[in-house]
Formats: structure tokens, C-alpha cells, sequence
């Protein structure tokens, strides 16, 4: 972890309300980052216009959207960002020009669960819940260049629909939701008498691990991977948000049994 990921993390669980520069160090202490590298890093965020000083000694994110947080979050929404997969249609993105050479785009498809059958061409199951418009939209503040064409509803060669099946090993994909929600499990149980920075410190770095693989996901349609057990962790990862933002507030921790309803908010993140 880096002394910025560690800033931006703490400052998207308060939202725009902010905190407080002692606040910010103390976090960055439990990582072993001394006050001066917490302030300079804290200063030259705030030189790129990422985080703002509301008052003095006071600082939060910039009121601008924040495209990979905002990407980040979507985990919250859970199997609502799928739907059913209509029999071999799939979602394709086309690059025009040279518009695939900056990382960033690579990186906006590749965690969309796109892959690229050829130089400027990515597909992927048309199962997301986004419609084609509005996916083009986030992929563009992701970094897609403004010249890509999203094509929905497309059938494809079986040559091409086998690369994309061929990228994704299901195996693995479920024994890592698997294995994440039995860390989540564990943890639950230990935060219960941890002292409070240790507490502080497992929640936080546990919980952005978590929200990576989730945020991250292909989201396999159900014809691939059955999603019973993304959800267990979903479920699960509300339930430890909930607790982490209490142990992060001082206070008691709730009742984390399992409900069919869980309120939660903004969480620690880790991208």
C-alpha cells in the first residue's frame, strides 16, 4: 500500500464531509507512513486537483466525479449488475483509430470483463445490467477513447466466442470468491476482541482486497459459473463494511448475522 492509495481510501469512507490532517496521519501510522510522507503526499494530491482543502487542516475528495471510484463502488449493487444472458449474444467494443494504446483503456475493458479476439476488438456475454449507452459512458471517463463503437446484441463465429470462453478459468474464479469469504468470516470473528488499531487495520486492508475481486469481477452469466457463490460473498462483504465503519467510528460493532437486507455505505477501497 501507498501513502496516495491509503489518503484516497480513508477520504472516500467520509465522503464529502472530509477529515482531519491528524485523522489522515494516524491512518497512514498504522501502515508505517511517518507524518511527512502523509503530508507531502496529501499536498501534491491536492496540487492534481484529487482532494481539496475545505478548511484549514481539513481535506476531502474534489466534488468532481470520481470515475474509478464510482467504478469501484458499483460491487454495492451486487447481482443487480446482470442479467440473463440471452443465448450466445454478446457485447462487443470496436477501437477505431489508434485509440487502445493508452493503458487506461486496456484497463476499462479488462475489468469489465472484456478481452480482445483482435487488435481494436473486445467482446464480452451481453449479460450486463448497463445499457450499451450508458457502459460506453463509464468506459469513456475510465479512459476508452470517445471514437469506440459499443455494439450490443451481436452474434459472433464460434472461433471468436471460443476465445472469450477459453480467457476465464471458472475453477479458480469460485475458489477465490470462496477463499475471500472465508477471510471475511475469519475476520468477523477476530474484530470482535482485536484492540481497536489493530481492528482498524485488518478491516481496512481485508475490505479493499474484497471489493478489488468484486469490483473487478467478469461476471460470468450463469450458463458459465453458477453465481451462488458470488453472492455469498457480496452478502458477506455488506455485512464486514458495516462492522469496519463502526470499529472506524469507535464504535460498538453491529450484529453481523446475516439478513436478507443490509444498509450499508461508501466502504474503504484499494484499486
Amino acid at each position: 500500500m501507498k501513502p496516495g492509495s491509503i489518503i484516497l481510501d480513508l477520504l472516500r469512507t467520509y465522503g464529502q464531509r472530509g477529515t482531519n490532517v491528524k485523522d489522515i496521519a494516524s491512518t497512514g501510522h498504522l501502515f508505517g507512513f511517518s507524518d511527512n510522507q502523509i503530508r507531502v503526499t496529501l499536498s501534491r494530491l491536492v496540487s492534481r486537483g484529487i482532494v481539496e482543502k475545505r478548511q484549514r487542516g481539513h481535506y476531502s475528495l474534489c466534488q468532481v466525479t470520481d470515475p474509478v471510484n464510482d467504478f469501484a463502488e458499483r460491487w454495492r449493487e451486487g447481482e443487480a449488475r446482470v442479467k440473463p444472458w440471452p443465448s450466445d449474444i454478446w457485447l462487443c467494443v470496436h477501437i477505431a483509430g489508434s485509440g487502445l494504446t493508452e493503458t487506461k483503456a486496456e484497463w476499462a475493458l479488462t475489468n469489465h470483463g472484456f478481452i480482445a479476439v483482435e487488435t481494436r476488438f473486445w467482446i464480452r456475454p451481453d449479460n450486463l445490467s448497463t445499457p450499451a449507452n450508458a457502459l460506453k459512458e463509464q468506459l469513456l471517463t475510465l479512459g476508452l477513447a470517445a471514437s469506440a463503437i459499443v455494439i450490443e446484441n451481436a452474434r459472433l463465429e464460434s472461433s471468436v466466442r471460443r476465445l472469450w470462453l477459453e480467457s476465464f478459468d471458472t475453477a479458480a474464479i469460485e475458489a477465490r470468491y470462496r477463499d475471500m469469504n472465508k477471510q471475511l468470516e475469519d475476520s468477523l470473528t477476530r474484530l470482535t476482541y482485536m484492540p481497536a488499531t489493530q481492528a482498524k487495520k485488518e478491516s481496512f486492508e481485508l475490505g479493499g482486497r474484497a471489493i478489488q475481486i468484486m469490483a473487478k469481477d467478469p461476471l460470468l452469466p450463469e450458463t458459465l459459473l453458477s453465481p451462488a457463490t458470488r453472492q455469498q460473498l457480496w452478502r458477506t462483504m455488506c455485512r464486514y463494511d458495516e462492522a469496519g465503519r463502526h470499529i472506524w467510528a469507535g464504535q460498538q460493532q453491529p450484529d453481523t448475522t446475516p439478513t436478507s437486507q443490509t444498509q450499508f455505505e461508501i466502504s474503504e477501497i484499494a484499486l
